[in-house]
């Protein structure tokens, strides 16, 4: 399996509620596609700490304003435990992107839903 089939049709971390930031209100300019990877944050405070995550959208981009439950796979292995146990989080691009709210800490938490909207 290579890298892109992986990340679509992969096993998640953590499960969570993302809603994208809208455009006017200082989110992405573009949706983001299969394949995403930005940095996850615990915490805007001082210093800003970020874990490399690739979001599992299947094959539907997530666009900016939408609120959607994605997986997500983690490149440190140190950052999934410390996100399974965090209620939110940030997604980060050079600023904030999106809001997220764990709801399973299961492994395969978002299997069923990679893809949906």
């Amino acid at each position: 399996m290579d890298h892109f089939e992986m990340l679509r049709t992969g096993r998640a971390h953590v499960s969570a509620e993302v809603t994208m930031i809208p455009t006017e209100e200082g989110g992405r300019k573009i949706p983001a596609l299969p394949g995403f990877m930005c940095s996850a944050m615990l915490s805007m405070e001082q210093p800003l700490v970020g874990y490399t995550a690739w979001l599992l959208l299947g094959d539907t981009p997530i666009k900016p304003g939408d609120v959607r439950t994605v997986g997500l796979v983690f490149a440190n292995p140190d950052a999934i435990d410390l996100f399974r146990a965090a209620d939110e989080f940030y997604l980060w691009e050079g600023h904030v992107i999106a809001h997220a709210r764990v709801i399973s800490d299961r492994q395969d938490a978002a299997n069923d839903d990679i893809g949906a909207t």
